[in-house]
């Protein structure tokens, strides 16, 4: 048995001698190799408790859509979107809402003719109207009173409704650098249903509100169109 042993001892110690010299060999292979186990040792770094690394504007900026056909048409559906006075009454955590005054931006009064790139979107012939409105909403423990200015563009099969955030404005509070919706109503397959989609596009101040509003605006997006379609329902009937 000591005889085996000594020869496997041998044949180990060879082999072993004989991955040392490939290794620290002329060819420098012995510098690649200290290299390569020199890096795997290294400490590497490490995302803050594990959350990989965005950029600001990543995480301060965000855009949310949702689509649905709606049992209704698209003018009654126009008719709630627009009647922003009564947001309050059944649009998920709007606090308070009211016009304050109609004929502001873009197109003028009713009737005015669309933008080109409104045209392309709706109707060319489609009228144009706008309104500032104040809305406060409220979600949580987040809370905010903003103005936005909202315009209304109808055609003959296509209609939609635009509402921005004035960030600029003297009582504004800075949360939001940017933050506008868009309403978009097209024919169903027959004239009791819309396609009705509904974009939400904003950019916060600050890092640290940028979660919490996230969280609002995606739960808004999954939540307005349900809303509205059961306004139509309690106005207009099934």
């Amino acid at each position: 048995w000591s005889h085996r042993a000594s020869r496997a001892l041998a044949s180990s110690l060879l082999a072993a001698r004989r991955a040392s010299n490939a290794t620290v060999g002329p060819s420098g292979a012995c510098a690649s190799s200290t290299a390569a186990l020199a890096s795997s040792l290294a400490p590497r770094r490490r995302d803050f408790f594990g959350v990989p690394s965005t950029s600001a504007d990543d995480v301060r900026e965000k855009t949310f859509s949702s689509t649905k056909l709606v049992p209704h048409s698209p003018a009654k559906l126009f008719d709630v979107v627009a009647d922003v006075d009564k947001y309050e009454e059944f649009v998920p955590f709007c606090v308070a809402s009211r016009v304050l005054r109609r004929g502001r931006g873009g197109g003028g009064g009713w009737g005015a003719k669309a933008s080109s790139r409104d045209a392309n979107e709706t109707n060319a012939s489609a009228t144009r109207s706008s309104f500032e409105a104040e809305l406060e909403i409220g979600f949580k423990l987040f809370n905010e009173r903003y103005l936005s200015v909202v315009t209304l563009e109808k055609g003959a099969t296509h209609a939609a409704v635009t509402a921005e955030a004035v960030t600029d404005a003297p009582d504004a509070s800075g949360l939001f650098e940017r933050l506008d919706t868009r309403w978009r109503f097209a024919p169903g397959s027959h004239d009791d249903e819309c396609e009705v989609r509904f974009d939400i596009d904003f950019r916060v101040g600050s890092v640290i509100h940028a979660h919490a509003v996230g969280l609002f605006f995606e739960e808004v997006s999954k939540m307005q169109i349900e809303a509205f379609e059961e306004r139509c329902d309690e106005l207009y009937g099934r």
